[in-house]
């Protein structure tokens, strides 16, 4: 459960720094807008004493089929939904000046990330 908050946190951190989005954590795993609207999703699984871990943050995902009476979010009511940052942007009218390119948020994700870590050496990622 501890991982679980820390990605989450970082996140949540990720959103507020970078793009003045606010976001939460709530009675469900992910990171949430409001408590119908999620943001990204986070999974975590030990399998013989080996942790995997998945993170999906929303950049420019199309949430059609996600928002659609076929799936259910996590098992949630259908009422919830799947939102992207650029929706949130937009809403906002602030895309044109955000890479939400998925290169530029990897590596934005990635060096944040190191550096929270306390990671210094990243010579292995591609950060500009």
């Amino acid at each position: 459960r501890c991982v679980l908050s820390i990605l989450q946190n970082y996140i949540i951190l990720l959103l507020r720094k970078y793009f003045d989005i606010t976001s939460k954590t709530n009675d469900h795993p992910g990171v949430w807008i409001d408590d119908l609207h999620k943001v990204a999703s986070i999974g975590v699984q030990i399998r013989r004493a080996i942790t995997s871990h998945g993170i999906s943050l929303n950049i420019n995902t199309d949430t059609s089929y996600f928002n659609s009476k076929e799936f259910v979010i996590c098992g949630l009511p259908s009422e919830c939904q799947t939102v992207t940052v650029r929706e949130i942007l937009e809403q906002k009218g602030a895309t044109s000046q955000k890479d939400l390119s998925i290169e530029g948020i990897a590596n934005l994700f990635a060096k944040e990330l190191s550096s929270l870590l306390g990671i210094s050496d990243t010579r292995f990622y591609r950060l500009d």
